[in-house]
């Protein structure tokens, strides 16, 4: 097992909310079979690009931009 090998996956929160990227290294893989562990409230996809207004969801089988609602000031 090459102890140098890394792998990014993304971390989202308990409603599917995009966190950030985080690196797996040879602790992170099965010492049985040699395959990563994915943690749970990661994937390997990587999300969208990020776009004003819009926040970047998973969905349990992709990212999806979701519409940041607007704040309407009181007259």
């Amino acid at each position: 097992m090459d102890k140098s090998e890394t792998k990014t996956v993304y971390s989202y929160d308990s409603v599917g909310l995009l966190i950030g990227a985080r690196m797996l290294d040879y602790t992170d893989r099965s010492p049985v079979s040699g395959r990563w562990q994915i943690p749970a409230g990661m994937t390997e996809t990587a999300p969208l690009a990020t776009k004003d207004g819009y926040t970047i969801n998973w969905t349990g089988t992709a990212w999806q931009y979701v519409g940041i609602p607007k704040v309407v000031e009181p007259e």
